[in-house]
């Protein structure tokens, strides 16, 4: 039984790179960081086995399926959504050059982001529909279902916080994928 990587989730898919990375490498990771603070450059020693690992806390509509409910607070609609996989990423890139092609630039991440999260709203799958709700609805909505995504996919947390040696400053990053990731230099 094989697996298609582009079937996984997008945090999934990243917690089987880290994994991976682990296994083969070692769980030391160099990057540097400027601190938010006072601009002071940071090599930092990530390890990778220490990350966190953020686990589904939402129930999905249908056992096993990816596809979850958000109540919009402003509007009071109900979107049903989906965490974006490898197809999702390729298809997403894939309209971007080809609207690249053609001359039309589409710069904006959040709309075309909600408009491949989003199944339905309101039982609506009209997807003319969602795209016409998603450009006229409240910044709040679109704020928080963002984060209520964001917080809720399933995967490993990137997230890391250290201490500035120059100013003592707690920076909290997320971590950046360098070429060291795949290929560190010790």
């Amino acid at each position: 039984n094989t697996i298609d990587v582009n079937d996984m989730i997008t945090g999934d898919r990243n917690a089987l790179m880290v994994s991976i990375r682990v296994t083969g490498y070692g769980s030391d990771y160099k990057i540097k960081h400027t601190c938010n603070k006072c601009g002071t450059s940071n090599k930092l020693n990530v390890d990778l086995a220490s990350l966190g690992i953020k686990r589904l806390e939402v129930e999905p509509i249908e056992q096993g399926k990816n596809l979850f409910a958000y109540k919009l607070p402003v509007t009071g609609k109900t979107v049903c959504y989906k965490f974006l996989n490898g197809h999702d990423q390729k298809e997403i890139s894939l309209t971007e050059k080809r609207l690249k092609k053609a001359g039309i630039t589409y710069d904006n991440t959040v709309t075309g982001y909600l408009e491949n999260t989003i199944v339905s709203i309101d039982g609506i799958t009209d997807k003319n529909k969602i795209k016409h709700f998603i450009k006229n609805m409240p910044a709040l909505d679109s704020r928080k279902l963002r984060s209520h995504i964001r917080d809720s996919e399933p995967g490993i947390d990137m997230s890391w916080a250290y201490d500035c040696s120059e100013c003592g400053f707690q920076n909290e990053i997320q971590l950046p994928i360098t070429s060291e990731f795949f290929w560190p230099s010790t």
